[in-house]
């Protein structure tokens, strides 16, 4: 297998600056890392400050296989070179499956993978603030539910198409920037004025808790796997969750640790884009 010449927290990084500085027109976006380093230092790490309307967007960054020279086995009719973004096996983690459901829940969520591999076109636009324009958004509402084989979202940098496969399906969502910036915006016009922020950030992160044990339960509970002494899937409670979390709770404060439970639950960073009044 052939992958992009830079890892994956460098496109991360790359990505998130250029949006928030470069890309977002009339919209303000806030990147919220849950960062310790800030931990007991008086007045610092325990707020992030967000406009009056705000929503999240989550973010999960994917590197994606390069395809020089396919054996056309999928049944799709992309020209190569593409590339291959690669979904998790249910049976190794419910990841897709509990981004499906926030995403179902009126979150807005991205897979996002790059549409170029090399080191020097990640250093080029991201000189220019071009990263997020030339990377390739997935919703997974449009991707939907996954079974245990082995799945891929497969495009081309430029195209505007894409397929989901082992069974080549064509995807209706355009993957470019446009259609992300849409969703945002379309956010924004509902979000609702912010008077407490922390409350904002408490509810964020029930949100993500809520969303994983939920997925986590039924994803028990659709297992078929027989077993000699049959056991039945129990969902972890909520509140006992998040008494076993307070303590990061209280080291990162409200906003940081909204950002802590979205990387720990769903593998996505957490940007909050909004506007003030």
């Amino acid at each position: 297998m052939i992958w992009p010449q830079f890892s994956e927290f460098s496109f991360g990084y790359a990505f998130t600056d250029n949006l928030v500085n470069k890309v977002l027109s009339g919209i303000k976006g806030v990147p919220v890392f849950p960062s310790l380093q800030e931990e007991g230092k008086a007045g610092v790490g325990y707020d992030v400050k967000i406009p009056r309307r705000s929503a999240p967007l989550f973010l999960q960054f994917k590197l994606p296989q390069i395809v020089r020279r396919p054996r056309n086995v999928w049944g799709h009719d992309l020209p190569s070179p593409y590339y291959r973004m690669h979904l998790m096996r249910k049976s190794h983690s419910p990841q897709h499956a509990s981004l499906l459901r926030h995403a179902m829940r009126g979150k807005t969520v991205f897979y996002v993978t790059p549409e170029f591999d090399r080191r020097s076109e990640l250093n080029d636009f991201y000189q220019n603030g071009s990263v997020p324009l030339r990377s390739a958004f997935f919703d997974p509402k449009d991707i939907g539910q996954i079974d245990d084989g082995s799945h891929h979202v497969a495009y081309r940098a430029g195209l505007g198409i894409a397929w989901l496969c082992s069974r080549a399906r064509r995807l209706n969502r355009h993957p470019r920037a446009e259609e992300m910036l849409s969703d945002l915006r379309t956010a924004l016009a509902d979000a609702t004025p912010i008077d407490d922020s922390q409350r904002f950030f408490e509810q964020l992160a029930d949100e993500v808790i809520d969303t994983a044990l939920k997925t986590e339960f039924e994803e028990e509970e659709d297992d078929d796997t027989v077993e000699e002494t049959p056991s039945f899937p129990v969902q972890r409670d909520p509140e006992a969750e998040r008494r076993r979390l307070a303590p990061f709770r209280d080291r990162l404060g409200p906003g940081r640790f909204a950002a802590f439970v979205s990387h720990l639950y769903l593998d996505c960073a957490l940007v909050i884009v909004g506007r003030d009044d």
